[in-house]
C-alpha cells in the first residue's frame, strides 16, 4: 500500500536506550491487475487499510544527540484490510490479512547537519501467524481462514527526521 506515516517522538538524548509504542493506520485505494476464477483478466481498484501496533525497544553505542546509529528489536501485530472493487458482472471480494512481526534491525543515518538527519532502516523479520480471512458470504461460503505458513524477509526504509526542540523530533517514514 502506498503512503506515508508522521510520526511523533520524545527522547531523552543523553540515553543510550528507548522504549516506543508504536500504533499507524495506512489507507488508501490503489490499482488491482489480478483474474477471475475461470483466468480471465480482471482491472479494478481496491480500499486498502493497514493496521500496525506493537512496541519496540533500541539502543546506540554512543551517547551523542540526533541518534548518529540504533540497533532494535521490534514486536507488532498487524492487520490489512482489503477490499477488491467489483466492476460490471464480476462481484468485488474482501480480504482480511493478520500477522505478527518480529523485526531486528539498524538504523543508520546517511546524512544530517544541526535541524535534520536522513536515515536507512534495514531490518531482517520474522512473520508468525498469517491467515488470511476472505468473505464469501454473498455467495453462501461463510468466511474461510486460511493459514499462510511463518517465514522470514526483510524491510528497507528511507526515514527523514526535522529536530524541533531538545526533546522532540518530527520523522517522515517511506512504505
Amino acid at each position: 500500500i502506498p503512503g506515508l506515516q508522521l510520526l511523533f517522538s520524545v527522547d531523552d538524548e543523553h540515553a543510550l536506550s528507548s522504549f516506543e509504542f508504536i500504533m499507524s493506520v495506512i489507507n488508501g485505494r490503489v490499482e488491482y491487475k489480478g483474474q477471475t476464477q475461470s483466468r480471465a483478466p480482471f482491472n479494478s481498484k481496491t480500499d486498502e487499510t493497514l493496521h500496525r501496533f506493537g512496541f519496540k525497544y533500541a539502543w546506540r553505542s554512543t551517547n551523542k544527540p540526533f541518534v548518529p546509529e540504533r540497533l532494535y528489536i521490534a514486536v507488532t501485530h498487524n492487520r490489512w484490510d482489503r477490499d477488491i472493487i467489483g466492476r460490471g458482472v464480476v462481484s468485488g471480494l474482501s480480504e482480511i490479512y493478520t500477522w505478527d512481526e518480529t523485526a531486528f534491525g539498524l538504523n543508520q543515518s546517511l546524512y544530517q547537519n544541526q535541524n535534520i538527519q536522513l536515515l536507512i532502516d534495514v531490518s531482517v523479520l520474522h512473520i508468525t501467524g498469517p491467515e488470511i480471512e476472505v468473505d464469501l458470504t454473498p455467495f453462501g461460503f461463510g468466511k474461510p481462514e486460511l493459514d499462510l505458513g511463518s517465514r522470514y524477509g526483510g524491510r528497507i526504509q528511507i526515514q527523514y527526521q526535522q529536530k524541533r526542540s531538545e526533546e522532540h523530533t518530527s520523522e517522515l517514514q517511506s512504505h
